[in-house]
């Protein structure tokens, strides 16, 4: 059995929580405490909170992930079946390592993006250049529609994370205040809300099943 070392602890720390409390709520000591180290002995490791959080992102940073979020999509699909197939990657990508999309949350709250725009610079292509390059691709734009060539991977992340969030949000604020059962509305927000963002104008909505 693998051993812990300080630094291993260290960094499980810090991770926690940053997504826990946030880059600005998560302070040196409480990384160290947390760890059992000395603040002294965590500068060993580190230069600060700064350097923990940039090496967390670069190594939970998957470079691919658009192409995971647009995998296994039928190329004779709707707009809205489409949709329902990225949320669902999406969904499942989080719950492979909920840590990356937690610290893209942070770093979007407090760095305004600086983080992923750095590292996602080289996979940051135009979204039909992404979606073409896939199997079955060509399909894929066709039943999207025409995507918008200004909106690159990155951009498309960011939009669809903040999506993620509001839409989210929103859903659980209305189950908490009452009781209807079925469709709150919340993924014919996200439809409408996909089709104005990342489609060329009026071409969307030549699929649309809604």
């Amino acid at each position: 059995m693998k051993s812990t070392t300080n630094g291993d602890r260290i960094a499980r720390n810090a991770l926690e929580l940053f997504c826990a409390k946030g880059f600005k709520g998560t302070s040196v000591r409480m990384i160290a405490e947390r760890s059992c180290v000395s603040v002294g002995n965590l500068y060993n490791h580190a230069t600060g909170k700064e350097e923990l959080f940039d090496r967390l992102f670069a190594e939970r940073f998957p470079g691919a992930h658009i192409e995971r979020i647009f995998s296994e999509i039928r190329p004779d699909a709707a707009l809205s079946e489409v949709v329902e197939s990225v949320l669902g990657n999406m969904l499942r990508y989080a719950e492979a390592d909920p840590y990356f999309f937690q610290l893209v949350m942070v770093d979007l709250n407090e760095f305004g993006g600086e983080h992923l725009r750095r590292y996602g610079e080289p996979y940051d292509r135009p979204l039909p250049e992404i979606v073409s390059a896939l199997p079955e691709g060509s399909g894929l734009a066709g039943a999207v529609g025409s995507l918008r060539s200004d909106i690159g991977g990155g951009e498309f992340t960011r939009f669809f994370l903040w999506l993620f969030f509001a839409v989210g949000f929103t859903a659980a604020m209305r189950r908490a205040t009452n009781d209807e059962t079925g469709d709150d509305g919340t993924f014919r927000t996200v439809l409408k809300v996909v089709q104005r963002g990342v489609a060329e104008a009026g071409e969307g909505k030549r699929r649309d099943a809604t």
